[in-house]
């Protein structure tokens, strides 16, 4: 069982960390669930980090302690510096950066770079190394899409951004942070972003919501369907969004709900994801929805958070420790039949 209150504090220290140092966080890849499932806790740049790290403390704890031994060095950054600017209009827009990373013995896992804009907008690349490499050096590009995992796109704030952090682990689970003071002794890590044409760096703004399932069985199809098929669960989200002489529009939602207990303690959740069908509106509707899972537990789910993302990548947390759902939503549960 996780305790309500453990997820919540996570959940606003790593949204607090977006605005402030990532030298305490760390890094983690994530996939978001096509689902009803456990939900991917890490969705933002911050999460990520904190998520790599804990996973690397843990699998480095799993480690027998003669294999431990062996390899207790973390890889080693060499050089770093970044490379000329950025065009938010062009084609690809990317950061180039020059690095080189070493490891002594088993050799590279993954390295993620982190860059934090003006108001705290972040762009980062989260990225595996080949099984035994044991050094990379050359140039990279950091927040070109596909290869980002939160990339500079025509909405992205100009003006002067730094490296916030290097995260760099091996594959003995050995991992090093590179935080922005000892990254800038190293070389260059600040440059400027243009985008003379208007931004966007306001997240989107959660209006009302439905929860359209109310009330669902395990055993009962949905209708026009077969025997033993999941219900499914399903809500609508109402988003507004403004920019900074252009609007990105609201552009994916999560809900994430769940059933607790007398004690306080969330003893099952899930997640309801969607996307908008049309981009770049100031209002639109998300649909957000999924099967349910064959094991969940029957009860009253209650809303735990909202997750709402434009097309900025900027984002906002709710989360019901510090909202109340029922202003936005008639009824936040969902009830869960067997």
């Amino acid at each position: 069982m996780i305790h309500l209150r453990t997820l919540v504090l996570g959940r606003l220290a790593m949204a607090a960390g977006t605005a402030t140092t990532l030298a305490a966080l760390a890094t983690a890849l994530s996939t978001p669930p096509a689902a009803a499932a456990e939900p991917s806790m890490a969705r933002t740049p911050a999460e990520r980090l904190q998520a790599a790290r804990q996973q690397a403390a843990r699998q480095r704890a799993a480690l027998p302690q003669a294999l431990a031994d062996t390899d207790a060095t973390p890889p080693v950054l060499e050089r770093f510096t970044v490379v000329g600017d950025v065009d938010a209009r062009a084609p690809v827009p990317s950061a180039t950066v020059r690095m080189a990373l070493s490891d002594d013995l088993s050799g590279l896992q993954t390295w993620i770079v982190t860059l934090v804009g003006p108001s705290g907008q972040m762009v980062q690349r989260v990225e595996g190394v080949a099984t035994g490499q044991r050094r990379v050096a050359g140039g990279v590009s950091v927040g070109g899409s596909p290869v980002a995992a939160v990339p500079f796109t025509a909405y992205t704030e100009p003006g002067t951004w730094t490296v916030e952090s290097l995260f760099v682990s091996d594959n003995a689970y050995n991992m090093r942070i590179y935080d922005r003071d000892m990254l800038a002794a190293m070389g260059r890590t600040s440059f400027t972003v243009h985008n003379p044409a208007g931004h966007d760096k306001e997240a989107p703004r959660l209006v009302r919501g439905a929860v359209q399932t109310p009330r669902v069985s395990l055993s009962t199809p949905p209708p026009g369907s077969w025997p033993g098929r999941l219900p499914y669960l399903a809500a609508a989200v109402h988003t507004t969004d403004t920019g900074n002489g252009i609007v990105a529009g609201a552009s994916s939602a999560v809900l994430t709900f769940c059933l607790p207990d007398r004690f306080g303690d969330c003893v099952d959740r899930f997640e309801l994801p969607g996307q908008v069908a049309e981009l770049g509106r100031e209002a639109n509707v998300i649909r957000v929805g999924a099967e349910a899972r064959a094991d969940l537990t029957p009860g009253r789910y209650m809303l735990y958070s909202v997750y709402i993302e434009d097309a900025g990548r900027n984002f906002r947390y709710m989360m019901y420790s510090d909202t109340d759902f029922s202003a936005y939503f008639p009824n936040p549960t969902l009830v869960i039949t067997p």
